[in-house]
C-alpha cells in the first residue's frame, strides 16, 4: 500500500483545489464548502489509491473534482427531501387563505 507524500499532496492540492473551488462558487457554495468537499475528496482519494482500489479513466484534477460535485449534488439531494411538516403546514394554510 502505497502513501501519498506531502510534496505530491501540495501538487494535488494546487493542480486540483481551484477548479473545485470554482465549481462550488458557482453553485453558490462558500469558500469554506469548497474546502470541506476538497478535504472529504482527497480522503476517497487517498484511500483508494492506498486500498490499491484507485481506477482513473479521466485526469487526476477531472476526478478530484468530480468527487466534491457527486458530494455537493447529494447533499442538495437531501435538503430537498427534508422539507418539515411546519413548513408545509404554513404553506398550506397560505394557499387555503387565498
Amino acid at each position: 500500500m502505497a502513501t501519498i507524500s506531502e510534496q505530491e499532496m501540495l501538487r494535488i492540492y494546487r493542480e486540483a483545489f481551484p477548479a473545485v473551488a470554482l465549481m462550488v462558487r458557482n453553485l453558490g457554495g462558500s469558500l469554506e464548502s469548497a474546502k470541506d468537499l476538497f478535504h472529504d475528496a482527497l480522503v476517497i482519494y487517498c484511500e483508494k489509491q492506498s486500498a490499491g482500489s484507485l481506477e482513473i479513466n479521466v485526469s487526476e484534477r477531472s476526478y478530484l473534482k468530480g468527487i466534491p460535485r457527486n458530494l455537493w449534488n447529494r447533499q442538495f439531494r437531501n435538503r430537498l427531501f427534508t422539507t418539515t411538516l411546519d413548513e408545509s403546514d404554513e404553506e398550506a394554510m397560505y394557499f387555503e387563505e387565498n
